[in-house]
Order: structure tokens, then C-alpha cells, then sequence
């Protein structure tokens, strides 16, 4: 969750200590005060209705589509948080959720020319496919068994930018 007490665990998560899986995201401090300080409760209830512990691939596919909580979680992080752009956003939902959100940066967008909006839900339907999921898991298999098959395939996206 977000808030005063949780700000640490937050941004361990985000930077990858304590076990999370490593995922670089600035965030300005009137951004971060907001988000973990006066509108905690706020990002807290939207964050909340957002599954957790499930793969991308294993929910429905309304949520993570245009209009369901992740889709209002990262809207409102981009609308009422100063500086926080599309990126940062999906990078504070994925370091909370990281089975569930792909990362989507301007490398991989131009790389994949996937609308931003559609971007979740098109790689839950992609990934809905067991032989696909098998086939980038023997492929990404050097990868630390802690990193989730989501994480690797961003990670692999990413690098295929390069």
C-alpha cells in the first residue's frame, strides 16, 4: 500500500530491494509526498480493487482494459500527481502488482506500435496462450527463477529496443 509509514517499503519495491524484482522509477518528492502522505487513501482504495497475486494472463480481461481499477489507478496517479507521466505511472501500479502490469516506455511502444490504452490488455490476450507462455519461458530460462514471466518479457522488450 501506499502512505506514511509504507513510503520505505514503496520505494524498496520500486527499486528492487527486499526481495522485489528490480524496476527503476523516479519519482518527484511533491509526487511522492502526495502519493504516500495526503492522498494516500485515496491511491490506497484504487490500488485495492486491483487483483493481486495473479499472473497478467490469469485475470479477465476487464481488468486491466480501458475503464477497469488499474486503468483508474493510473490515471488518476498521472492526473493528481505533479510530473508523473505515463511511464512512472505504470511503474508505481507494476511495483505493487508486478504480475500483473507490464511496463510500457517509449522504446517498447515504438518498438511494438501498441496504443498506450490498449497496451495491458492486448499482452493479457497475447499471453492468454499457454504454448506462447511456454515458448518466451524456455526462451527468457536464464533469467533468476525469482523474476516473473511478465518482468522477463519486459525486460526482454526492452532490450530489443536497444
Amino acid at each position: 500500500m501506499f502512505g506514511p509509514g509504507r513510503a520505505l517499503v514503496g520505494y524498496q519495491a520500486c527499486l528492487g530491494r527486499g526481495g522485489g524484482q528490480a524496476l527503476s522509477v523516479k519519482v518527484p518528492s511533491e509526487a511522492a509526498a502526495k502519493l504516500f502522505m495526503t492522498d494516500a487513501e485515496h491511491f490506497n482504495s484504487l490500488l485495492r480493487k486491483i487483483p493481486r497475486e495473479q499472473d497478467l494472463w490469469q485475470v479477465r480481461r476487464l481488468d486491466v482494459d480501458v475503464g477497469s481499477p488499474a486503468d483508474d489507478l493510473h490515471r488518476a496517479l498521472r492526473k493528481m500527481l505533479p510530473d508523473v507521466d505515463w511511464v512512472t505511472a505504470g511503474k508505481l501500479i507494476a511495483a505493487k502488482r508486478p504480475r500483473l502490469i507490464p511496463i510500457l516506455d517509449s522504446r517498447v511502444q515504438n518498438l511494438l506500435r501498441s496504443p498506450q490504452e490498449l497496451f495491458w490488455v492486448t499482452l493479457c490476450d497475447e499471453l492468454s496462450d499457454e504454448h506462447r507462455r511456454a515458448t518466451i519461458a524456455d526462451v527468457c530460462h536464464a533469467a533468476p527463477p525469482h523474476v516473473s514471466l511478465l518482468r522477463r518479457i519486459d525486460v526482454a522488450l526492452w532490450m530489443a529496443t536497444a
